[in-house]
């Protein structure tokens, strides 16, 4: 049995490389190596508290331990064990019914804008997520769940990178008329 500490939680690494997505990790020095890697993490309780899921190295060279390694919590593996049961596959399919597109200087003039930060909403789909949270087309949208956006690539990358899924709120900065507003939105998940 391996003994560690549990120095750090809600550690985000965002989508990696190879397309997975690390959210939310609990950082611990107990030894995960090669091969023990989807083990459980449990606390002196014997509880499961999340899996063991990588080590940080130091080099792309180096495949060993230096003592920083990162599971995934049990909240989120229920959640993911309850889409590969129900669907086979974790469903990553939603809908915001936005459309957005970036403020140029041109945009900012004929709109009137001080700046160009942020999006413009150009579309909203009657009925969609958006609809309902009330957006509205001409909006500007500064910042999705507290980091600032000025592309609609700025908006999927929050999204993606969150792990987000149908059913899950966006939080949005915006400024209609002048005035700064926030709003919830909730992603509308896809049926397949």
């Amino acid at each position: 049995m391996t003994v560690g500490v549990i120095s750090a939680v809600d550690r985000d690494f965002g989508r990696q490389s190879n397309d997975r997505v690390y959210q939310d990790m609990i950082q611990t020095d107990a030894a995960i190596n090669q091969g023990n890697s989807g083990g459980p993490l449990v606390n002196s309780h014997g509880e499961v508290i999340g899996m063991n899921t990588f080590i940080y190295t130091g080099s792309d060279y180096n495949t060993g331990s230096i003592g920083l390694g990162f599971a995934i919590p049990s909240n989120r593996m229920k959640r993911v064990l309850r889409d590969l049961q129900e669907f086979g596959e974790v469903n990553r399919r939603w809908t915001t019914g936005l459309v957005v597109e970036e403020i140029t200087p041109l945009v900012a003039r004929y709109f009137k804008l001080k700046s160009s930060s942020g999006v413009i909403v150009t579309e909203v789909a009657a009925g969609s997520p958006s609809d309902k949270a009330g957006i509205k087309v001409g909006d500007i949208i500064t910042t999705v769940n507290s980091q600032r956006v000025r592309s609609d690539r700025d908006i999927w990358s929050v999204i993606d990178n969150s792990d987000l899924r149908g059913g899950d709120e966006l939080k949005l900065s915006l400024v209609r008329s002048g005035r700064e507003m926030n709003m919830s939105l909730k992603l509308k998940e896809l049926k397949r």
